[in-house]
Parts: C-alpha cells; sequence; structure tokens
C-alpha cells in the first residue's frame, strides 16, 4: 500500500495500512470560570449567570476578563452584586405656588427651594414637605432693594445668599435663621445682571469661598462672612453654568474649561485639561479623592496621579447609554452620575464599576445638579435639579438595600442585556439546550426570559415567563425541542413589577446549560518502509529520508491522501521520527529502514 504526501509517493510496510481516527480537540473539562464540579455532566457545560458587580459595558463575554460584566440595561437596579431588581421610581414634587424654585439648601433639618426672582426688600424660600411638596414660603428680607436671589447656602444657623440690587451689583447676605428681617450685607460684587450667571459658594472651614462671572472672566473671592475679598481672576468660557466647588476638607477644588483649580487661596490649576476645553465641567468628592469628568470619561485624581475610571472604559458600551456626564453626587458608599443618553437621561452608580441605578422617566431632560437630604421624616433622597425644566425630583432610599427598605418604590417594566456569551470559545458552534432560573418572583411579579443567538440584530425569542422558582425553561418552551445551534447566546431578563403595589420580582440566577462542539478532525498512522519507497520510485534511500525530514519540520499544511479518500491537509506532528536498522550485510544491498508516521489536520 502507498499513500501520497506533499507530492511524494511513500510506500507502506508490508502487511499494515493506515489508521485513521477522529482528533480530541479539547479535553472533557471546558469550564472556563472556575474548576468543575462533580455535579457537572461530562457532555455539558453550564454558563452560570449570577454575579454582575463588574458592572455593564462588554457586549462580548470573555473567557478570563471580565466574566462578571453584562452588556446593557434600563430600568433595573444593579448595584447589589447578587440580586437584580427594578429600579426606584422617580418622585416629582409639586410647586405651591406654581414657581421655578430651582436653588436648593439645607438649614438645619428642612431642605428649602429659593426662587431666583426675589421681590422688593426680599427673596423668597419654600419648604419641603414630604412627600412631595414645595410650598409655605417666606421672605429672606433686606433693607436694600433686591432683583433675585442668584445663589444660597446655609451654614449652621446661618444663611449666606448672593443677589442682585438696585444697582446692578452682587452683593453677599448673611441671615440668621428663616425670615429674619433686614440680613446684613458682608459684601458686594459688581456685576452685569444681564449675564444671568448663578455664582457659585462653598465653605470650607468656615470661610466662604465664591466664584462668579463678569465679562467671559471668572472672578474668586473669599470671605470670613465679614467683609468679601476678591481673590484673582481667570479668563474662561464657562458653557451653560458655572461648575460648583468640591472640597475634601483640606482643598478647595474650582473646575473650570481648563482645568481643575486649587482655591484654597490663590488658584492655581493642579489639573490641566487646556487641550479639551470642557465646558460645564463637574467634579466630587468620593472616598477622599477627587472624580472629575472630562468630556465623556471620568478620571481620578489622587493628588498625584490621574486614572481613567470612565464608565465607557470598556469601550463596548451601548449606544443609548453614551453620552455627558452633567452632574455627580457622591456618599461614602456610592458616587452617582448623571449621564445624558442618546434619548434619556440615566442615574449611574460607581464603586469601582459603573453599576445601572435609575433613568430619569421623562425623555429629553437633562440633570444639572444632584445632591442628597435626609429630611425630618428620617429618609434620605436622591434628588435631580434639571437644566431643562422647572421642578426637581427625587429617588427614595438610594443608600439602602431595597429589600431592606421599608418605604420603597419600584418602576413598572425593566431588562438587563447579558454579554454574548460562546463559553469562551467564539470559533465554535454549539448547543443550547435550555436555562434554569432562580429568584424571588409571583405571577403579579414575574421574570420573563429571552435569547438570541449569535449577537444577531433585531428581537429576541422569549424562552418563557417565570412566575415559580425555580423555574425550568428548556429550548422546547421557544419551539425548539433539541436544542438550539450557535456560536454564542444572549439573553434578556425582563422584570415586570406590580404597578398597584409598587413591587418588583427579585432575579438572582441562571443556569444556561449548552455544550460547545469541536470540528471533527483527523490523524492518520502508518509506517514507511524506506528501502521498498526508494526501490519503487528509483531514488537513493537519503533521498527519500531527505523528504520525509522536509516534510516533519513543515510549518504549513501540505496534501495528503491515500486509495479512495479526499485530499486532506495535514501536518506531521511526531516528529523527530526514528530509523530502525534491522539487518545489514555486505555492501548494505539489504538495509531496512522503516519509519512511523503520524499525521493530522490542525486547520
Amino acid at each position: 500500500m502507498r499513500v501520497f504526501l506533499n507530492g511524494n509517493i511513500y510506500e507502506l510496510q508490508a502487511g499494515t495500512g493506515v489508521t485513521r481516527y477522529s482528533i480530541t480537540e479539547f479535553p472533557t473539562n471546558i469550564r472556563t470560570i472556575g474548576q468543575r464540579r462533580r455535579t457537572d455532566r461530562n457532555l455539558l457545560d453550564t454558563w452560570e449567570i449570577n454575579d454582575w458587580s463588574g458592572g455593564f459595558g462588554d457586549e462580548y463575554a470573555r473567557s478570563n476578563y471580565a466574566p462578571n460584566t453584562f452588556w446593557d440595561v434600563e430600568n433595573c437596579d444593579t448595584r447589589h452584586g447578587k440580586f437584580i431588581v427594578l429600579s426606584p421610581a422617580f418622585n416629582t414634587c409639586t410647586v405651591v405656588p406654581s414657581r421655578n424654585v430651582n436653588k436648593p439648601f439645607a438649614h438645619l433639618a428642612d431642605l428649602y427651594f429659593a426662587e431666583p426672582t426675589g421681590t422688593t426688600y426680599g427673596g423668597i424660600i419654600y419648604k419641603f414637605t414630604a412627600p412631595n411638596t414645595i410650598g409655605s414660603f417666606k421672605l429672606l428680607h433686606t433693607s436694600a432693594l433686591i432683583g433675585s436671589i442668584t445663589a444660597i447656602l446655609a451654614q449652621g444657623n446661618d444663611i449666606v445668599f448672593t443677589a442682585l440690587d438696585d444697582l446692578a451689583a452682587t452683593r453677599i447676605y448673611k441671615t440668621q435663621g428663616i425670615g429674619i428681617v433686614n440680613a446684613v450685607a458682608i459684601g458686594s460684587i459688581y456685576n452685569n445682571s444681564s449675564l444671568g450667571w448663578e455664582p457659585q459658594m462653598a465653605f470650607m472651614g468656615g470661610t466662604l469661598h465664591l466664584i462668579t462671572l463678569k465679562d467671559d472672566k471668572a472672578h474668586f473671592y473669599l470671605s470670613n462672612l465679614g467683609t468679601a475679598h476678591y481673590v484673582a481672576s481667570l479668563s474662561v468660557a464657562i458653557g451653560t453654568h458655572l461648575s460648583p466647588m468640591v472640597t475634601d476638607g483640606l482643598t478647595m477644588f474650582a473646575p473650570m474649561p481648563d482645568g481643575i483649580y486649587d482655591f484654597d487661596v490663590t488658584p492655581s490649576k493642579v489639573i490641566d485639561y487646556q487641550g479639551t476645553q470642557d465646558k460645564n465641567a463637574n467634579a466630587a468628592i468620593y472616598k477622599q479623592l477627587l472624580y472629575y469628568k472630562n468630556k465623556k470619561s471620568v478620571n481620578r485624581y489622587d493628588g498625584t496621579d490621574i486614572t481613567a475610571v470612565g464608565y465607557d472604559l470598556i469601550d463596548d458600551f451601548h449606544s443609548s447609554k453614551m453620552g455627558e456626564v452633567t452632574a455627580f453626587a457622591a456618599t461614602s458608599k456610592y458616587l452617582y452620575a448623571a449621564v445624558k443618553g442618546a434619548s434619556y437621561s440615566h442615574i449611574l452608580a460607581y464603586n469601582g464599576a459603573w453599576q445601572f441605578y435609575a433613568q430619569i422617566p421623562t425623555m429629553g431632560l437633562w440633570v444639572r445638579k444632584m445632591w442628597f437630604s435626609d429630611g425630618n421624616d428620617g429618609i434620605d433622597r436622591l434628588w435631580c435639579q434639571f437644566g431643562n425644566h422647572p421642578y426637581p425630583g427625587y429617588f427614595l432610599n438610594p443608600l439602602v438595600n431595597p429589600l431592606q427598605a421599608p418605604t420603597y418604590s419600584y418602576v413598572a417594566t425593566g431588562h438587563i442585556l447579558t454579554s454574548a456569551y460562546a463559553g469562551g470559545m467564539n470559533e465554535l458552534q454549539g448547543g443550547f439546550y435550555g436555562v434554569t432560573v432562580i429568584g424571588d418572583v409571583s405571577p403579579n411579579n414575574p421574570i420573563i426570559m429571552g435569547y438570541r443567538l449569535n449577537k444577531t440584530t433585531g428581537g429576541y425569542t422569549t424562552w418563557g415567563t417565570v412566575g415559580t422558582s425555580p423555574a425550568i425553561l428548556p429550548m422546547w418552551n421557544s419551539g425548539h425541542p433539541y436544542g438550539k445551534e450557535g456560536y454564542n447566546l444572549q439573553t434578556i431578563i425582563m422584570l415586570r413589577g406590580n404597578i398597584s403595589t409598587g413591587t418588583s420580582p427579585v432575579f438572582r440566577e441562571a443556569m444556561v446549560q449548552y455544550l460547545k462542539i469541536p470540528t471533527i478532525r483527523e490523524a492518520f498512522d502508518f509506517v514507511v518502509d524506506i528501502d521498498k519507497t526508494a526501490k519503487s520510485r528509483a531514488r537513493p534511500l537519503e533521498n527519500v529520508i531527505g523528504s520525509l525530514n522536509y516534510e516533519a519540520s513543515s510549518k504549513v499544511l501540505m496534501p495528503f491522501h491515500y486509495g479512495q479518500i479526499a485530499t486532506k491537509r495535514v501536518l506531521i506532528t511526531n516528529s523527530p521520527f526514528a530509523e530502525r536498522l534491522e539487518d545489514t550485510r555486505i555492501y548494505e544491498g539489504e538495509r531496512i529502514g522503516l519509519v512511523k508516521i503520524i499525521c493530522a489536520e490542525v486547520g
């Protein structure tokens, strides 16, 4: 018998042939995350969807990179890592009487809002009363004519505010408590009232830091609640508003379009992004580090180094979530960021990874300011003030585990999209057979599971509705009784809450059963008779051995066939080989050489 390899003909050892067999492409253990368990079936693997603490923005799952990420989400709270619920409902406040009250400040245990348009000898403030009323106005009296309150904040029992007087100057006022007659003017900052810019004020160590704008210049002032002292001016192109200052107790940071300034005494630039000229800059102190937005990403500054922590860091973000960060709010647990998306604004939460918290329910609204309050009813609130809407609103219990909060309400629907999962083998087709779902559900609070294969565009096929737990949804629920073939599978987890009770299902875990099937490849095992080959082809022995040496060292696939089989492309896999000399006689005429060859398909 003979074989044909790389254009050469080789005779086989007498009485032998070619042994043909399939190659095992990978070992039985193909678990890509963690170790195979005793309960794992030999011919079935499980994709466990039970941890998304790595955050979102990963369209395709990779075996050893970010296994606990997901791609996209809407109206689901993913902050907790081990369970998912619907996002909290947004509460819009009723303003009585109907006013544009867009200047919030906390005074003692209450939250107040100032109306930007004042009255003769006074400005109007309104008190927030839970759950959603802003009313009960009072006057902040002054001894001079004023036009409108431009900025306001409280320091202990004192209230400090700026207002335009009858000479078109911005004047700083201080009063003890609310509604005290004849607030004292502690300094004047002459300004053109037609500019309409809102000054920014913040306290550090009892010293008032103030920034205002005139003629495209930012003017810096310091005050110990006595006279206001001018410090410096900077030429800037602000955008739509001056950015709030933030402090870590040691440094007052002032975000500007060309960088962030240290405004302890004389403003000095500590972070320079002159090249990007980021108008409407924003910053926050989170865990004693400075976080700031630069265009459509977020950076962290530790006093020495700058680290990119942008929510678009993985560069795989769903297009609906890409946008500008318009506001920050920080606590010891989370850094919240408002992002102006393609259609809706979203609130994201950061604690080492970006998670989804909530959606602003009205399309097109963008958040200009966010802050926390813990009013006298003892309930935390995350407030949102909008840049294109006059009335504020809030989310309840932003810091509390929603499963433990006594007062909590949810939106009606939401969904989360997993990364497209291929078991770490995107190049191989596989079979997907079903999913098991575990959660806290009921017929009134169900989870609907769907899927699509190969990351195709378009809709999703519904696996089924989960109203009891655990629930097994085999492929025949979607019309495929023997499984579904594909390279990767993406699941959509849809939560449906009860509108009348404001409750939410709780998604905890899903397990997708799948099997990756290797491409069938073949190997061929035979023994070449060197002497017989040399004689039959009228070639020297050394020529035959040289050909085999060349083919054994080849790095490209070579054509191979024998008998009636079609031509295969193979490599020799048992290199180097050995020649066996069985007998040597005079003139070596009876020399016998046998070479065992194994070649295999690898491409």
